[in-house]
């Protein structure tokens, strides 16, 4: 009986530590890091691309469509119009953002403690990114109702890519930023297809399917709003990520950056 009390009060004061960093005005089922609502339009006309030059910047877009290319195999995903559903369900930045980016603040932690200096705010910054696209990652598959063998897959996907993340972020921050940015331009083109599917009537279904409710929550969404506003907003989050990584990846020093500058 005492240990089970002694269970009972840690488990209280771990809840009590996790609501700390919540806002004050927080319900009690919600436990996400803090987001500011977007006003939809600022994701209008994300037609934005860089081009690859040198032999970096051409790796990391290989990378991406590697990695773009496997996860079709594992979704099942055919490039045809028919299945918004099948487009989420492969989208490769969401399957291993959320894994990279807490690998890259790893590094930065490393690399912090290495040279004995501050590391200028940039684990919180990317662990905010990581946690961003893990809500992501929920979200499509809560739309999806993706099948325990698309699970199955991510997670295989994310426990080969981390590892093989951390050591390449330690080795060429630069061309990690890169595929960042590369992966999340992507994930952009998938979101902007499924909310044209949408508004050109291909997909009904989810113009009227009411939004999950971890959507809702995270993004301040209205009760009555739908999987469109969803992608509308997941869509908003990556163009801030794209912007922030295509930063990271021109500066000539990353870990000198301020991480409040980062693109809102």
């Amino acid at each position: 009986m005492k240990h089970q009390s002694l269970q009972d009060e840690l488990l209280k004061l771990a809840e009590s530590q996790a609501k700390s960093f919540l806002p004050k005005d927080a319900k009690d089922d919600v436990y996400f890091l803090p987001h500011k609502p977007w006003e939809f339009g600022q994701a209008k006309g994300i037609k934005e691309h860089h081009e690859p030059h040198g032999p970096m910047e051409r790796a990391a877009f290989q990378t991406a469509q590697f990695l773009r290319g496997l996860l079709d195999n594992i979704a099942g995903y055919e490039p045809v119009p028919v299945h918004a559903g099948k487009k989420i369900q492969k989208d490769v930045a969401q399957a291993v953002s959320c894994v990279t980016t807490a690998q890259a603040a790893r590094a930065q932690h490393v690399r912090s403690m290495w040279k004995g200096e501050p590391d200028n705010g940039w684990c919180r910054a990317l662990l905010l990114e990581s946690d961003n696209e893990r809500v992501h990652l929920l979200t499509a598959l809560k739309i999806t109702h993706a099948n325990r063998l698309v699970r199955m897959g991510i997670i295989t996907l994310q426990s080969v890519v981390s590892p093989f993340s951390f050591i390449a972020y330690v080795m060429c921050p630069k061309y990690c930023h890169r595929l960042y940015e590369y992966l999340q331009e992507e994930s952009i083109k998938i979101y902007t297809q499924c909310i044209e599917d949408i508004e050109e009537g291909s997909m009904d279904l989810w113009k009227n399917q009411v939004a999950p409710t971890i959507a809702k929550k995270y993004w301040h969404l209205k009760d009555d709003a739908t999987v469109e506003d969803v992608l509308k907003a997941i869509r908003a989050d990556e163009d801030k990520h794209r912007c922030t990584h295509h930063m990271l990846a021109n500066a000539k020093y990353v870990v000198n950056l301020d991480p409040t500058k980062l693109p809102q």
